[in-house]
């Protein structure tokens, strides 16, 4: 009597899918770990500002001094839009619904979609018409302020000694930026640079997401004690950005990096994405009363981002370039 084949006793069993939708190669994001937001009220954040202070003077018997009154310049730094949207037929929704539901997978990638949009903005960006809303991206914002950015000397050729130059740019949180950010390919080629010149690899250790162990402590790249955080929705990988994150408050002087919400947001399950739903059809194959619809009636779902970036001073970010 033959035995029952491998192939044929497959079909008496049931294959379990995998949850959610796996995204085959999602962009590392690391730098969203450590990125904070603030709500305010209205479409933007204005930042009142002063050049380099001097130092007051010692007065000498009955000498005047010099007026030194310091004049404000406001800054404001407003909201974008970001939008992504996906659509479910209602056929795909009531049939094949377990076990994984249709609108819950997509809408997680929705969500990932936005973050996408939000860091590839904050990096790049250009400046802001003032007459309309968008996000200020560092490169677009450090464009008017030249003397934050290290250009290398041999275009194409990574320098240690510059690397460390645009570092030492940074003039808030007494010199010290709290995070270094690039692209995978970025970090790549400073540890290449490292290894050529004979010198070791440093790290420190922040929270860290392990798919298996959940929230873990583990070690990242680091250059005196700043963490390497990872931003791969970068469209360059020739640019390392220094940044000191946080808006801080009235009471130091290390104004940073921050993201700015509106106050009065309400996203979908708590996060700070909106969700709404438009019932349709996807398809009409006839023009003019009557309209013939197909069977395919869809909810079209849309999820956006009404977010920005507010940068408390050009001494918060510094940018090491053309490597």
């Amino acid at each position: 009597m033959a035995a029952v084949t491998p192939t044929q006793a497959t079909t008496l069993t049931q294959d379990p899918v995998a949850s959610d939708l796996i995204e085959q190669f999602p962009l590392p994001l690391s730098i969203a770990a450590l990125f904070p937001f603030i709500k305010v009220d209205g479409a933007s954040l204005r930042i009142a500002s002063v050049t380099a202070q001097p130092p007051a003077v010692t007065l000498d018997g009955g000498a005047t001094t010099a007026d030194q009154t310091a004049a404000p310049v406001v800054n404001p730094f407003q909201m974008g839009y970001i939008y992504t949207r996906y659509a479910l037929t209602f056929q795909a929704m009531d049939g094949f619904a377990y076990p994984n539901k249709q609108d819950s997978t997509q809408s997680k990638l929705a969500a990932r979609r936005l973050l996408y949009g939000f860091f590839r903005e904050f990096a790049g960006g250009t400046v802001v018409n003032p007459a309309y809303p968008g996000i200020t991206g560092l490169w677009g914002f450090l464009s008017a302020h030249a003397s934050q950015k290290q250009a290398a000397g041999t275009p194409g050729t990574f320098s240690i000694s510059e690397f460390l130059d645009a570092y030492h740019l940074i003039k808030t949180n007494n010199g010290k930026p709290t995070v270094i950010m690039s692209t995978t390919a970025a970090k790549v080629k400073y540890l290449k640079a490292l290894a050529a010149a004979g010198l070791d690899e440093k790290t420190t250790k922040i929270s860290w997401l392990d798919p298996s162990r959940g929230r873990v402590t583990a070690d990242v790249t680091a250059v005196a004690g700043t963490p390497w955080v990872i931003n791969d929705a970068m469209a360059d990988d020739d640019r390392i950005f220094f940044i000191v994150m946080g808006l801080g408050d009235s009471g130091t002087w290390s104004r940073g990096v921050t993201g700015i919400i509106p106050a009065g947001l309400r996203g979908h399950n708590g996060s700070m994405f909106v969700r709404r739903k438009l019932e349709g059809v996807s398809d009409v194959s006839a023009v003019g009363p009557p309209l013939v619809t197909d069977l395919y009636s869809e909810e079209l779902i849309s999820y956006s981002w009404p977010v920005g970036v507010a940068i408390g001073s050009p001494g918060a970010v510094s940018a090491y370039h053309g490597f």
